[in-house]
């Protein structure tokens, strides 16, 4: 019997399926429900969080087993995203500040303007998770929409607002 209540605690824990599988965004109230799941709320400061395990583990014949548990803080959707475009948003500032203030300099008897860091608005590891997260792209600090009515829509993040682009 106790293994039955185990084996029903364990499966009450578990994530239902539908919160693994990516959003589909076939309309526009299916962009504004996920708008409205990226919008600020006051539980959007993190969380300290334990998490607590049992390890066991086979050594010389012998099953040993040990509690590890490690201090961490949980973070919404919205932080995990705004936190990488804050990353984005620097490296833009760094590159801008860097090519507005580097002054040519003498190399074997010819001035020449120093390299500027290159910065290419590449895929950043968030990305995926924009993508599965929201049904959309990320350019540059934006989420875009398209939707199969060929209307395009992009997301501000940081303002919170919703912009029709065609």
């Amino acid at each position: 019997m106790e293994a039955l209540e185990r084996a029903f605690a364990r499966e009450a824990q578990r994530l239902p399926s539908t919160v693994l599988e990516p959003v589909n965004i076939r309309s526009l109230d299916d962009i504004l429900k996920v708008v409205s799941d990226l919008a600020p709320s006051p539980e959007d400061s993190p969380r300290p969080v334990k998490l607590d395990a049992n390890i066991s583990v086979r050594e010389n014949g012998r099953s040993n087993t040990y509690s590890v548990s490690a201090n961490t803080t949980s973070k919404t959707k919205r932080q995990m995203i705004l936190d990488t475009l804050k990353v984005l948003k620097n490296r833009h500032e760094v590159c801008d500040n860097h090519a507005n203030e580097s002054q040519p300099i003498v190399v074997n008897g010819k001035q020449v303007k120093p390299l500027t860091p290159f910065m290419v608005d590449s895929r950043m590891a968030i990305d995926g998770l924009i993508s599965h997260w929201t049904g959309g792209e990320r350019r540059g600090e934006m989420i875009y929409w398209t939707l199969p009515s060929n209307d395009s829509y992009k997301y501000d993040i940081w303002a919170h607002k919703l912009y029709k682009v065609s």
